[in-house]
């Protein structure tokens, strides 16, 4: 967290978004280069979990009415944001020959990889906003 955080605030300084900055340092720091946290059963929990609370977070801030208002953008970042990492995702993993489950498992990635992005950057847009409830 602390080597994410950081990357991003030196990302920021740079004029470039937070997250390149975090997804640089998970590259760096993760399985692909330095192979700082140990793979395990806690770990996997631990992260699958955090992407839930993360969509449940994205969810209760979405203002349905701004969603509704702009459906046509809505749709074209759901199409490209979801249907299109799912299937890319899947072609990659299914072309490299890896199982169907291998491959719908790296298509997933994909996904949670967008829907990530999604929510870094929600504060910049007006489809994101929390409602207070009189």
């Amino acid at each position: 967290m602390i080597a994410a955080k950081s990357f991003g605030f030196f990302a920021t300084k740079i004029s470039q978004p937070t997250v390149l900055g975090e997804l640089l340092a998970g590259i760096l720091i993760g399985p692909a280069v330095l192979q700082l946290p140990s793979p395990s059963q806690l770990v996997s929990v631990l992260s699958a979990l955090s992407v839930i609370l993360l969509m449940f977070s994205v969810g209760l801030e979405t203002n349905l009415k701004a969603l509704n208002h702009y459906k046509d953008l809505s749709t074209m970042v759901a199409i490209f944001g979801v249907v299109f990492p799912i299937l890319v995702g899947f072609l990659i993993g299914f072309m490299t020959g890896r199982t169907t489950a291998h491959s719908f498992f790296h298509a997933l990635l994909y996904t949670a990889t967008s829907g990530h992005h999604l929510s870094a950057n929600r504060q910049k847009t007006k489809l994101f906003s929390v409602q207070k409830r009189a």
